[in-house]
């Protein structure tokens, strides 16, 4: 065979063999992804502010994965317990069974029994077939994370933002996993979005709402970029949610998963 149908061969399977990332399958028309699950029914990150998540109908929980002292992964907002425990200190300076023995405090709901922070393979457990995964990669090793969700076969059930520099680690450990970076608040035209996802192949764009216009929404779908914006804020309301929905954006990070839910079914979009 000739040299040059021997090489245009091995360049096809080289093209042929590539990793495509696997978004899952969504399971509405609008995805709604319940920021450290629905918070305003139970305590952030824990397994029952998920399971609220579950109920509304939410199509995406995010989980704030960190390590524990022992190189665990558990789940957790801050880098220390002090906010959302009646303990103190690093995350990092607890063990996961120490971890997972602290209290939960959230003074919004005094009458809820004992609750206490989950390990990130307490989550995949309990959202096993249920929901998808938005990992947030607060301090964790990608190639522990693969291991847990091919054990929990939910390694086609999760996306996860990260940092620019740990996006080939990602790949690397999971290379059909969708990675999602924020959009750096600099780029403001197309030409320039163009630019950053040549350099950067990533899948997702998130980033907060008021970043976007519709020309950046137009041109990253272009791209083949998503967008998923985090519009998450205590004032949340019909007027905020409009803006984005206006702009082509199909997805948003919010913290009332249950009145977006009903907004957008209210106008046929979900």
């Amino acid at each position: 065979m000739p040299t040059f149908y021997i090489l245009l061969f091995f360049s096809w399977m080289s093209f042929s063999v590539k990793n495509d990332p696997i978004i899952p399958h969504a399971r509405h028309a609008y995805t709604v992804i319940s920021h450290r699950g629905n918070h305003v029914n139970a305590p952030e990150n824990t397994l029952l502010a998920y399971e609220e998540a579950i109920r509304v109908g939410a199509d995406y929980i995010e989980v704030d994965v960190r390590t524990s002292k022992d190189g665990q992964l558990v789940v957790m907002h801050d880098g220390n317990v002090e906010r959302t425990t009646t303990s103190k200190g690093k995350v990092a300076d607890f063990t996961e069974v120490e971890f997972t023995s602290l209290q939960i405090r959230d003074e919004r709901f005094p009458l809820l029994p004992a609750l206490h922070p989950p390990t990130f393979e307490d989550v995949l457990r309990m959202a096993k077939g249920r929901i998808h995964l938005y990992i947030d990669d607060k301090d964790a090793d990608p190639a522990k994370v693969a291991v847990l969700l091919q054990k929990y076969q939910m390694d086609t059930c999760a996306v996860v933002y990260t940092s620019l520099n740990k996006c080939k680690l990602w790949k690397k450990a999971l290379p059909n996993i969708a990675t999602m970076v924020s959009l750096p608040k600099s780029i403001t035209q197309a030409e320039a979005l163009a630019k950053f996802l040549e350099d950067n192949p990533v899948d997702i764009l998130d980033g907060g709402v008021t970043g976007y216009t519709p020309e950046l929404v137009n041109a990253a779908q272009k791209l083949g970029a998503l967008v998923w914006p985090d519009i998450q804020n205590p004032g949340e309301n019909s007027e905020q949610w409009n803006i984005p929905i206006k702009m082509g954006i199909k997805a948003l990070q919010t913290d009332h998963p249950e009145e977006l839910i009903k907004y957008l079914q209210s106008l046929g979009i979900r």
